[in-house]
């Protein structure tokens, strides 16, 4: 059996501890109207995950204070993940074995989001040194700078097929000599190209307000990011023209985003799940969480398309239940993981970076 557990605006960096684990078992309760709340076994070790339905396996990650915080599949069919607070990048299989990690030549390098290349390398952000950087399956690296060294660059996503390049988020990109929030691009070969984000409201960029977060490529071929200091949902073209969309909800937090099956977005606020229709240009619905504070951070779809989140204050995931607008929440009982960022795996489980416990978990789906 795996190691398991079992749990019903811009980068920071996070001082976590390695917490212990144990097997716990819970059994169904119901919470807040409009919600349910589900428990199930707990288990440490570190072979395959457990497949039961609602089990979750953990597998510690072996750098202490690694703060796990993006993960993606690899081209490999491996889960990687980055390290925010070691500058690490590392991998698991879904089989649980092994756990490799990579170091980063900067000392102080923070390595925040992830996503697979054109060219089949992960590439990440480095946020702390103004660095967007790739590194082969094979533990090689190689970045390069951007116009400044605080330009404090997020998300990053590859664009459209035809684009054959990737795209980023950065608060504080220096052009023509402002530093400005910007939309990057870069080539896999490094070149890269810059656009700034205007103020909402169209003001001077001597006060921008912009603060991008993460980043997606729409079903439209646009890329689309959220906006936390905008309080929008922002579509780029490829060739560079920014369309702001204000999120209903002041003082949301956009987060994270994904794209949906129905020509559709799904985004995080600090403590709902937005929509997006792109094909009417708005924002359809915001479905809040039963518990206040939650957290929203990470974003995922399961299988049957169901839309997924986790809630870092809050300690749990969560399964949004459409058309009705409420959740069935699986709390991680009380253990600190901190579920952040999430993605399917190719064994049909979900997987999450766990920077609280300093892991990276599996849940097998209900």
């Amino acid at each position: 059996m795996g190691s398991v557990l079992k749990r019903g605006g811009w980068w920071q960096v996070r001082l976590v501890s390695l917490l212990s684990l144990m097997m716990v078992t819970l059994s169904l309760a119901s919470c807040n109207a409009g919600t349910s709340t589900v428990s199930s076994s707990v288990v440490l070790n570190s072979g395959p995950p457990d497949r039961s339905a609602g089990a979750f396996t953990t597998y510690p990650v072996s750098t202490l204070g690694g703060s796990p915080e993006a993960i993606v599949v690899g081209p490999d069919g491996n889960l990687w993940f980055t390290e925010l607070n070691r500058g690490r990048v590392g991998y698991l299989n879904p089989q649980g074995q092994p756990l490799r990690e990579f170091a980063l030549p900067d000392v102080t390098a923070a390595s925040y989001a992830l996503t697979v290349g054109p060219d089949k390398n992960l590439w990440f952000t480095n946020s702390s040194l103004g660095k967007i950087g790739f590194v082969t399956t094979a533990g090689k690296f190689r970045q390069f700078p951007l116009s400044s060294p605080f330009a404090r660059p997020v998300g990053i996503a590859a664009g459209p097929v035809a684009d054959n390049a990737l795209w980023f988020t950065e608060s504080a990109a220096n052009i023509g000599g402002q530093i400005v929030p910007a939309i990057g691009r870069i080539t896999t070969s490094g070149t890269i190209t810059e656009y700034p984000i205007r103020n909402l409201s169209g003001g001077a960029m001597a006060t921008p307000t912009s603060v991008p977060q993460m980043i997606v490529r729409g079903p439209d071929d646009k890329m689309w990011f959220t906006d936390a200091g905008n309080n929008t949902i922002s579509s780029i073209t490829m060739a560079g023209s920014i369309t702001q969309y204000p999120i209903p909800t002041a003082n949301s937090r956009p987060f994270s985003i994904i794209a949906g099956k129905a020509n559709d977005l799904w985004f995080t606020e600090q403590n709902a799940i937005g929509h997006f229709s792109i094909a009417t240009g708005t924002i359809t619905d915001e479905y809040p969480l039963p518990t206040s504070g939650s957290g929203v951070r990470g974003l995922a779809l399961g299988p049957d398309g169901s839309v997924w989140c986790s809630q870092f204050q809050s300690n749990s995931l969560s399964k949004l239940l459409l058309p009705a607008g409420s959740f069935t929440t699986y709390p991680l009982e009380g253990n600190g993981e901190r579920p952040d960022q999430m993605v399917l795996g190719p064994d049909g489980l979900l997987w999450f970076t766990a920077p609280g416990s300093n892991s990276i978990d599996a849940f097998a789906l209900p």
